[in-house]
C-alpha cells in the first residue's frame, strides 16, 4: 500500500460532508468536492484500487452487497458508522465472523464511533443535524477485505 490520498481513499455517501484527502461521492451530492456516485455502481473506480472506504450512516444500500467490496484492495479497510436504529448499518454491525467472511471481510474492531469517523456534521436522511444524544450513540464497525 502506497501513500493514502484521494486516489485510494473513498468517502461514500458524502452528501454535504466531504472529507479532505478522500474522493467524496454521493448519489445526491450537496457540496463542492462531492461527485455523483452510486454505492451500488461505482463507475470509474477500478477493482481493488481503494485502500480505505468510509461509509457514514448508510441509507438505501448494504455496504457489503453493493459495489463497495469490489473496489477495496485485499487487506483494505471498510469503515462504517451508524446507529443501532439504522437497519443498513445494524445488520452489518451484528454480523459474526462467519457471516462477514461470506462477504469477503473480517472484523478489525467495532464499538463506539471514534472521533476519526465522526467528521463534519452528522445528519439524518432528512438533512437535519443529529442531536447530541444521537451523536453519543453512534457506533462504528471496521472491516478488512480478505485476499
Amino acid at each position: 500500500m502506497g501513500k493514502l490520498d484521494e486516489s485510494n481513499r473513498l468517502n461514500v455517501g458524502a452528501g454535504d460532508n466531504p472529507r479532505p484527502g478522500y474522493r467524496n461521492g454521493d448519489i445526491d451530492p450537496r457540496a463542492e468536492g462531492v461527485e455523483v456516485m452510486d454505492a451500488n455502481n461505482l463507475v470509474g473506480i477500478k477493482t481493488g484500487s481503494q485502500a480505505e472506504v468510509i461509509v457514514q450512516n448508510p441509507h438505501g444500500y448494504n455496504a457489503l452487497e453493493g459495489d463497495i467490496p469490489r473496489v477495496i484492495e485485499p487487506g483494505g479497510l471498510l469503515k462504517i458508522v451508524g446507529g443501532e436504529k439504522n437497519p443498513y448499518f445494524s445488520k452489518i454491525y451484528k454480523m459474526n465472523d462467519e457471516e462477514l467472511s461470506k462477504y469477503g471481510f473480517e472484523l478489525v474492531s467495532k464499538g463506539k464511533a471514534s472521533d476519526d469517523l465522526m467528521f463534519g456534521t452528522q445528519k439524518t436522511t432528512s438533512g437535519d443535524a443529529f442531536s447530541e444524544k444521537a451523536l453519543s450513540k453512534q457506533l462504528e464497525v471496521i472491516l478488512r477485505r480478505l485476499k
